[in-house]
């Protein structure tokens, strides 16, 4: 099957890293829901990932990527892990 995906970038600064990554954590701590890993994507998520570990004080945290192509030929989305 090959899927053709559009997706929307967006260039935001570490001020808006920094203010959207404290509301995830106090929605998080809010919710009462025990965290005990975190995941994140490889190209863009692993950085957030740690942020969110340290803040909730997570010592597990999981790298995945994902992988829709191959050479030039879009494909299924394939997960894989770091």
């Amino acid at each position: 099957m090959t899927t053709s995906m559009k997706f929307k970038t967006r260039i935001v600064d570490w001020d808006q890293i920094s203010k959207s990554i404290d509301k995830i954590c106090k929605d998080m701590i809010m919710s009462d829901v025990k965290i005990d890993s975190v995941v994140g994507l490889s190209r863009g998520g692993l950085i957030p990932a740690v942020m969110i570990a340290n803040q909730l004080g997570v010592r597990q945290v999981y790298s995945y990527g994902l992988k829709s192509y191959s050479k030039k030929t879009r494909g299924d989305i394939e997960t894989y892990q770091h």
